[in-house]
């Protein structure tokens, strides 16, 4: 059925913001020098909440999927908000413990970050079928570029005196809770499913040709096909590379970069946010244009 809602791009702008917000999780590296000026924690504890996090985050998304699909993309995002403001902040008053991270900002803000990550995903996917695999990396690229913004700003927000970390980086908690709180859950509140059957003026849907396939799997029919399980192989070793190279980031170029001139870790960390950003909207729109199996080949050719 084709129908004139309004403007489907404001649920992009949504996307957008949420996931400007939701990039933050890519920021822990800027946390983790003052962390160790401040309690002299090791390398290895100051990378545990950021590991919590992206573990979270991972189981987060499966049941956000099967949960949204239920009630609505409103309801989960909005959920996702509250969990990642008050896994924050609370980080900012039980953050002098290892566990005490772990908890607020690896669990309950990793929790939060999964189940928001998920709502402007299959939101943006059902108002364009007709530019799925481009909407889908714009929808995404603020994850990506998150840090482009947060990086430097929570450095700045902690600075660089070792005397006032003990103040700086509980405030920078807080802060980033009100903003979490107020981006992520007021974007929750723009999404909303399109009708059945729902179409954009003047699109039609591709006529099928060749041999009737099946497009529609249940999840335990999905888990039995060899594709799933290549397909789950490529990704989680190419994202392995990339969230490791990313929670190690600032401490490998502080210490590259001694005695020279270079950008401060954080913008460092912020460019590569930047790149993280664009491809995900570049390597989407190519899928449109060639084909999402060719795609793939191409992205993970890319990293040999």
């Amino acid at each position: 059925m084709e129908q004139n809602l309004g403007n489907r791009w404001r649920f992009v702008g949504a996307a957008l913001v949420m996931q400007l917000c939701l990039g933050v999780l890519y920021s822990w590296a800027v946390f983790r020098g003052p962390l160790t000026a401040l309690h002299g924690w090791s390398k290895v504890q100051t990378i545990a909440p950021y590991r919590w996090s992206v573990l979270m985050f991972t189981v987060a998304m499966i049941i956000a999927g099967f949960w949204q699909d239920k009630k609505g993309p409103r309801l989960v995002g909005t959920v996702g908000g509250i969990l990642m403001g008050t896994g924050v902040l609370l980080s900012a008053f039980i953050g002098n413990s290892v566990g005490g991270l772990i908890f607020g900002y690896g669990i309950l803000g990793g929790l939060g970050v999964g189940f928001a990550y998920v709502t402007p995903i299959a939101t943006c996917v059902k108002w364009f079928p007709d530019k799925r695999g481009m909407i889908v990396g714009l929808a995404v690229m603020g994850f990506g570029a998150g840090s482009l913004i947060f990086a430097p700003l929570i450095e700045k927000l902690i600075g660089n005196n070792p005397e006032a970390y003990a103040t700086t980086i509980p405030r920078t908690f807080i802060i980033l809770s009100v903003v979490f709180y107020i981006c992520v859950i007021g974007a929750a509140q723009v999404y909303r499913v399109p009708p059945a059957g729902y179409k954009p003026p003047g699109w039609e849907p591709p006529v099928a040709t060749g041999a009737p396939t099946k497009e529609d799997f249940t999840p335990g029919e999905m888990v039995k096909t060899w594709q799933f399980w290549i397909l789950w192989v490529i990704y989680f070793l190419g994202t392995s590379v990339g969230i490791t190279a990313i929670g190690q980031a600032k401490p490998i170029i502080v210490e590259l970069s001694k005695g020279a001139a270079v950008m401060s870790g954080g913008a460092a960390l912020g460019l590569m946010s930047l790149f993280n950003g664009v491809g995900r909207l570049a390597w989407g729109a190519t899928s449109d244009k060639i084909g999402r199996n060719m795609t793939t080949v191409a992205m993970y050719c890319g990293y040999l």
